[in-house]
């Protein structure tokens, strides 16, 4: 599900719809290990690990890997806090036995 989803945002930006499935799946693996760092959220670290092997390895410059990969980090980070926030409300609602 995540690699589809950085899949699906490549499309938003019409520049980088042209990137192949492979790089989401790059963008979701290194973000994941940058994530191990200590760091709140992995904020600043995503980012500077994630750029750099989107210009080596897809050959994006330098200002447009950074946009992408700020871009899928925040999308990603608003994901896990609209769910977090649901499953939190339904459990302040469900009787505990």
């Amino acid at each position: 599900f995540p690699v589809t989803i950085g899949f699906v945002l490549f499309f938003a930006i019409p520049k980088f719809a042209d990137l192949p499935m492979m790089a989401s799946f790059t963008v979701l693996v290194s973000g994941a290990l940058a994530m191990i760092l200590p760091s709140p959220g992995g904020a600043g670290a995503v980012t500077a690990i994630v750029s750099p092997i989107l210009v080596s390895m897809y050959g994006l410059n330098k200002d447009d890997a950074g946009t992408l990969s700020t871009f899928i980090q925040s999308s990603q980070m608003l994901a896990t806090l609209l769910v977090g926030t649901c499953i939190f409300l339904i459990s302040l609602f469900i009787k505990q036995k």
